[in-house]
């Protein structure tokens, strides 16, 4: 069984679990699936996004928030797509749903924004690409990372340990 925690289309297998990702605004279509929500960093009309995404977190199956995030290479200045981020993931906390991170070239800023919120639900940072560098440094920030079809081999390596290690147990 296949698990996509963010996608734009549909499982091509019934049996494959999946979180379809929708970008506010959407239509009040109701598929019987998991749905994510969120504001992509290259949009500039944030007002009235943020208020139809504050409305749809409380469908019964929005179960993320995201994709959102920092992006350096997007069409809105960088300040906003930072502002976003900033404003989106308390709204994520308050809801009790996981973030899903979309960051192009702005991994400092994303680690400083997690530090101020400290945040209780998990952060996790979608078609990670880095190297395995950059992933130890995310993980032992407390960040999930997700790999999608374009992908760091080493970094690949790097998280595995973290999901697949046995836990201790402390008599």
């Amino acid at each position: 069984v296949y698990y996509d925690i963010h996608t734009h289309h549909l499982p091509v297998h019934p049996e494959d679990a999946a979180i379809v990702n929708s970008l506010v605004p959407t239509f009040d279509v109701e598929t019987g699936l998991f749905r994510s929500v969120g504001i992509h960093p290259g949009n500039n009309n944030v007002e009235e996004q943020l208020a139809e995404l504050k409305r749809q977190v409380s469908f019964p199956d929005v179960v993320a928030i995201g994709e959102t995030g920092l992006d350096k290479g997007a069409e809105a200045p960088f300040g906003l797509s930072a502002g976003k981020s900033l404003g989106i993931g308390p709204l994520a906390e308050n809801a009790g749903i996981f973030l899903i991170i979309h960051c192009v070239k702005a991994w400092d800023e994303l680690i400083a924004s997690k530090k101020e919120l400290k945040p209780r639900v998990p952060w996790v940072i979608h078609g990670f690409r880095g190297n395995a560098t950059l992933a130890g440094q995310l993980i032992r920030q407390g960040f999930y990372l997700s790999f999608g079809e374009y992908f760091n081999p080493g970094a690949v390596r790097e998280a595995w340990p973290a999901v697949c290690l046995p836990k201790r147990t402390i008599a």
